[in-house]
């Protein structure tokens, strides 16, 4: 008789295990009836959940305790000690709640002009670039690294600059697997999840292969040798109008 059986799917990974996965054109995903992260990631709940908001009519106090006023900066002389306090100020309220909102940090009338730019950019395809779909609807762009995007006082702002030096202190993605990284993960939860636990000697970059050669799949960015944040790219994500609400999603990255 005849032997039967079912197709099986290689994954791909990298020497690091992480699945680097397989790559398709967004047409070819779409004649397949393949969504991002499987449903699409639209939130199907029956019940339409609260939302609170920062700004407009229906603003709600709580949420407006976390904008932080910064219009005064930009008036400071570099040798105020009141940039330092501000920055501080940013920085805690980062590690208490994981987000917040720097009211007035740029001169609306700089900020002003660049949106309906980057509108009409994003609207339009480029070649070299291939729009990544997020969740509900999104899609996640890259403007370019020209003027004005590449401006010194929007990538290079020293307040923002000193702000993300003060939280991102997380080496453990550097030089280790995914097994190791995601080990780190588990010990982070169980010893109470504080920030300062990325700062023991034990979660310093692991040196070795991985660490002087990321493989393909694993973040490029930076040197081995230098500590702190790096940046690689600026991404924007486009929502388009009447876009549904996302779904709930875990974090998968570390904080910090």
């Amino acid at each position: 008789g005849a032997v039967g059986g079912s197709a099986t799917v290689r994954r791909i990974t990298n020497e690091a295990g992480f699945d680097i996965g397989v790559r398709m054109s967004p047409e070819e995903a779409e004649r397949l009836g393949i969504k991002p992260f499987g449903d699409g990631g639209a939130d199907d709940m029956p019940s339409p959940r609260p939302k609170l908001y920062a700004y407009g009519p229906c603003a709600s106090p709580i949420a407006q305790r976390h904008i932080i006023q910064c219009s005064h900066y930009r008036g400071m002389a570099p040798e105020d000690p009141g940039r330092i306090q501000l920055r501080d100020t940013i920085v805690e309220a980062l590690r208490i709640n994981g987000f917040v909102i720097l009211e007035g940090l740029m001169d609306p009338e700089d900020v002003a002009p660049l949106e309906a730019e980057a509108r009409h950019y994003l609207d339009q395809d480029h070649v070299g670039f291939v729009p990544q779909p997020l969740r509900a609807n999104r899609q996640q762009l890259q403007l370019p690294f020209a003027v004005p995007w590449a401006s010194d006082w929007l990538v290079r702002h020293d307040l923002i600059l000193g702000c993300v030096a003060g939280y991102v202190q997380n080496d453990l993605a550097a030089g280790r697997t995914q097994d190791e990284q995601q080990w780190s993960l588990v010990e982070w939860l169980n010893t109470g999840a504080e920030l300062d636990f990325f700062l023991k000697p034990e979660c310093d970059p692991k040196p070795g292969r991985l660490l002087d050669a990321p493989p393909h799949g694993c973040s490029d960015v930076g040197h081995a040798h230098e500590r702190g944040p790096w940046l690689g790219r600026v991404m924007v994500t486009k929502t388009p109008p009447h876009s549904p609400a996302q779904k709930h999603h875990r974090d998968i990255n570390f904080p910090g």
